[in-house]
């Protein structure tokens, strides 16, 4: 049996202090279980601060589940 440590459902952040919102994060499912080593990759722009931010606790998602 492999324990869970952090498990993120669902997960959406919105940007709305420009133009028109913008969706960072749409729907962002992940699984860490103890042991385990985590990467996280992409394109500049495409989340991955939004993401460990959130990870992190310094930042609400607008949507979804952060189980810790």
């Amino acid at each position: 049996m492999t324990d869970t440590l952090i498990e993120l459902t669902g997960i959406t952040k919105v940007l709305k202090g420009q133009e028109k919102p913008r969706t960072i994060l749409d729907g962002v499912t992940l699984t860490v279980r103890a042991g385990e080593s985590v990467a996280v990759v992409g394109r500049s722009g495409s989340g991955k601060s939004t993401l460990l931010s959130i990870v992190g606790l310094f930042d609400r998602a607008d949507e979804g589940r952060y189980l810790l």
